[in-house]
């Protein structure tokens, strides 16, 4: 009554994963290591910026000067590379490019303030 059928067979292939989209990948992992370190360091700016005006209202000398220079400047040259990445973002047609630029510039907002401040 029914005729078998005979199966067919079709390879099914793994997307080959393009150059652009692997160096975009690396790119954001990249801007995201890079984007916690500067916010760490501005969290902990932050508090050490505190405990200097807390010690200098004490009048006792501030203890993390030295540190928080240090922390602004590793900061700063986070930033530098953070925005030339964030121009690759665009270059490689990130979906969200537009908006990782306006976190870079942010970002490097808050260090300045932070460096204003110290």
């Amino acid at each position: 009554m029914f005729k078998s059928r005979k199966s067919k067979t079709t390879a099914i292939t793994q997307p080959q994963t393009s150059a652009p989209s692997t160096e975009l990948s690396a790119l954001i992992e990249k801007l995201q290591k890079n984007a916690d370190k500067v916010e760490k360091n501005s969290y902990e700016i932050e508090q050490n910026l505190n405990k200097d005006v807390s010690k200098i209202n004490e009048g006792k000398q501030p203890l993390y000067q030295d540190d928080t220079n240090k922390r602004i400047l590793a900061s700063l040259e986070l930033l530098n590379s953070l925005e030339d990445d964030a121009v690759n973002t665009k270059r490689l047609q990130h979906p969200q490019a537009e908006m990782i630029e306006k976190d870079m510039r942010q970002l490097r907002e808050k260090v300045m303030k932070l460096k204003e401040d110290h």
